[in-house]
């Protein structure tokens, strides 16, 4: 099986992006003609988030590399949301997208290998058989980030460990200092060392780090401490992040790096109210790749 870094590198390659889509369903901003009344039942939410995830999907599909599903909006409709995730992760895929699910699990033992099972295995009506990546909570330490290193390697898959995220109170731990140094390098380094555990031809590892576009006075020490590993850069767009000030964040070739632009895209209808929804987020998508191609002063 092709490792997850070599995927990645080969989809930004090809395709002259580095955009990842955050597919983050709600009710209430999706567009009218196929929203679900208020107080629908859970099928018909959920099976209005799988008409709208197929429409952003094909028409954003020749500009990104990626589709990160943010799992929280469909776990609160239940059986019938956790069936239309996984039935957008597999059109994802045969869109050829790489999919990341952003569950941000965390857990220690025999616990953590469920979720990782789950998240990552091949277990059927779970997301992990169209799933490529998971992303993962550092709080418990190495115990909770190996086995979802365990059940990613067989399988050319990977996981983004949250180091500094785009939240504004993510300072409020992330930047701890601990020995000198905030605590966010000290994940970075955990990063680091785990990368080994996925290594990929290309010189990248399938260890990723999620690192907030929003933070990038911050970038350049945390390419420094993780050299191999992935970034994956939300918080551009509707958080305020910008893509010209995350050069640091990326190796030389554009390489090693992905941002990732959830509302901006997958909303652009609400800023653009004469354009259909999809030519809306098509649009949107555009315009990042373009970003990233000419803005970046790499």
């Amino acid at each position: 099986m092709r490792a997850f870094a070599d995927r990645i590198e080969a989809a930004v390659r090809r395709k002259d992006s580095a955009i990842v889509a955050g597919m983050d369903p709600n009710p209430a901003l999706l567009p009218p003609d196929i929203a679900a009344a208020p107080g629908a039942p859970p099928e018909a939410h959920a099976a209005a988030f799988e008409r709208f995830s197929a429409g952003i999907l094909e028409a954003i599909a020749e500009a990104v590399v990626a589709v990160k599903f943010q799992s929280a909006f469909y776990e609160r409709f239940g059986a019938a949301g956790a069936e239309a995730l996984a039935r957008s992760l597999r059109h994802a895929r045969g869109l050829g997208l790489v999919t990341i699910l952003d569950a941000k699990r965390a857990d220690i033992g025999s616990t953590a290998e469920a979720y990782a099972e789950a998240q990552l295995g091949d277990l059927p009506g779970t997301p992990g058989p169209a799933t490529d990546a998971v992303t993962v909570n550092p709080y418990l330490g190495e115990d909770g980030i190996l086995p979802f290193v365990r059940q990613a390697a067989p399988r050319g898959k990977g996981l983004f460990v949250l180091v500094k995220t785009s939240n504004p109170s993510g300072p409020q731990l992330q930047d701890l200092p601990s020995g000198g140094r905030p605590l966010y390098l000290h994940t970075a380094g955990l990063v680091a060392k785990l990368g080994a555990e996925l290594p990929g031809a290309c010189g990248l590892s399938g260890v990723g780090a999620v690192v907030g576009a929003t933070y990038p006075g911050v970038l350049r020490e945390l390419r420094a401490a993780m050299p191999q590993a992935v970034f994956l850069l939300p918080g551009v767009g509707a958080q305020g992040g910008k893509v010209e000030d995350l050069a640091p964040a990326f190796l030389p070739g554009r390489r090693g790096a992905l941002i990732t632009a959830s509302r901006s895209i997958i909303y652009a209808h609400r800023d653009h109210p004469d354009t259909a929804w999809k030519d809306a987020a098509r649009g949107a998508a555009q315009t990042l790749r373009e970003a990233f191609r000419r803005r970046l002063d790499l």
